[in-house]
């Protein structure tokens, strides 16, 4: 193969090849390329290394296009192994709520129930109790009143109280313009008894009401004061006695 200028062999002007055909851009001739066995086996070498070079890089375009493809897939397989890990892991949150909810309503349930029992059972106490209470303060109170020797020595020391804190006391009679004082003249007597229930803290007590007699230091005229005395906690005794 030997070279050759690429002039126009006409006006020398310079020649533009356009596939197997060389045209001058100056006079417009058209030439033919002359190839020889060296050139026709040069050419095939170039179509075969320019064959080759094009298979090379179709292949590393392939490649190229499998990598791709491969590192897609596996963001893809990733993708979906992790949607599927957030599906269990939702999954297994809504069971273990589903299960810890369960084990709350029962539980609220079984509060609710054991309140509502403990109420009731509250309630029955509460009942029953009041109920023996009204009963023993009945016992008590009929104890007592038919305990004539318990009366008699409830009012003996209620009537020692009264004494031994009006003796020697005088009362001023104020209802008059001018102040009058009287004397004790005789011992308190009972005359009045009752059993009163202390609806505040649930006992019973005895009430005895005395007449207390007294005279005018100007006149010696007599009356009476009425004082009350109360014997509180009424019970019984281990004997089945009342007692104050």
């Amino acid at each position: 193969m030997k070279l050759t200028n690429l002039n126009c062999p006409q006006c020398n002007g310079f020649l533009q090849q356009q596939q197997d055909m060389f045209f001058c851009s100056s006079c417009g001739s058209a030439f033919t390329i002359d190839y020889d066995d060296a050139d026709v086996n040069y050419t095939d070498l170039v179509t075969q290394a320019d064959r080759t070079k094009m298979l090379l890089q179709s292949d590393l375009e392939v490649m190229s296009t499998d990598f791709q493809l491969s590192e897609e897939m596996a963001d893809r397989e990733q993708q979906r192994k992790l949607q599927k890990e957030i599906k269990n892991s939702i999954g297994v949150a809504m069971k273990t709520a589903g299960v810890y909810i369960v084990i709350m309503v029962i539980a609220m349930g079984a509060f609710i129930a054991m309140l509502l029992y403990s109420r009731k059972n509250w309630q029955s106490y509460q009942e029953n109790k009041a109920a023996e209470d009204k009963k023993e303060q009945q016992l008590i109170s009929d104890l007592v009143s038919s305990n004539a020797h318990f009366l008699e020595n409830e009012a003996a020391r209620g009537q020692r109280y009264e004494f031994n804190l009006r003796i020697g006391a005088p009362v001023t009679d104020t209802r008059y313009v001018q102040e009058r004082n009287a004397n004790m003249c005789g011992d308190p007597q009972a005359c009045e008894m009752y059993v009163m229930t202390d609806t505040k803290y649930n006992h019973q007590e005895l009430w005895i009401i005395y007449q207390i007699p007294y005279e005018y230091e100007d006149t010696a005229e007599r009356f009476y004061v009425y004082d009350v005395i109360g014997f509180p906690e009424l019970g019984r005794d281990k004997y089945g006695d009342p007692t104050a």
